[in-house]
C-alpha cells in the first residue's frame, strides 16, 4: 500500500507541471488587450498596451450625465481635491499592469475605483483559459470579485 501511494504522488508530482505548462500556452499576455463591461455597472472598460505593461480606461458609463448637474461625471471622489473636475469617460484607472506568465493573471498597479475614490490592489484573470470573454477582477484587499464581459466588434 505505501507503494502505491508513494507512486501515485510522484505521479502527481510530474503531471502538475506540465498542466501549469499548458495553462501558460494557453493565455497569452496580450489576450486582455479588449474592450470589456463591467457586469455590474454597465460600464465600457478599455485594456490597452502600453510598452509591455497594460493600461485601462473608461471608455463609456452605462449612465454618463449626474443627475444632480446634469452634465458628464467628474472625478468628484478623488482624495486630490484639484482632480476632482476631470471626467470619468477617458479616465486611467489601471497603469503599469503586468502579466504574470507563471500564474496567467495582470497585476501589479493599483485599481482607481472613481465611484469612491479608493486605490487597491488587483489581479485579473480569466476564468477558465478556453474562455477569453470573461474577465474576473479580484481586489486583492476587499476580496471584491467583478466580471468583466469581452465587447463583441461587428
Amino acid at each position: 500500500m505505501k507503494k502505491l501511494t508513494m507512486i501515485i504522488v510522484l505521479m502527481g508530482m510530474m503531471i502538475s507541471p506540465m498542466m501549469q505548462l499548458q495553462a501558460q500556452e494557453v493565455v497569452d499576455k496580450d489576450d486582455i488587450v479588449a474592450v470589456w463591461i463591467d457586469d455590474g455597472t454597465k460600464d465600457t472598460l478599455e485594456i490597452y498596451k502600453v510598452n509591455d505593461k497594460f493600461w485601462g480606461k473608461i471608455v463609456g458609463l452605462k449612465e454618463p450625465i449626474d443627475l444632480d448637474t446634469q452634465n458628464p461625471f467628474l472625478d468628484k471622489y478623488n482624495p486630490d481635491p484639484a482632480l476632482r473636475t476631470r471626467p470619468i469617460k477617458g479616465l486611467i484607472f489601471v497603469k503599469d499592469c503586468i502579466f504574470v506568465s507563471n500564474s496567467a493573471k495582470w497585476e501589479g498597479s493599483k485599481f482607481y475605483n472613481f465611484r469612491d475614490g479608493k486605490t487597491d490592489a488587483y489581479e485579473m484573470k480569466f476564468p477558465l483559459v478556453n474562455n477569453k470573454d470573461i474577465l474576473i477582477i479580484i481586489n486583492g484587499s476587499g476580496g471584491r470579485t467583478t466580471y468583466w464581459t469581452k465587447k463583441k466588434t461587428n
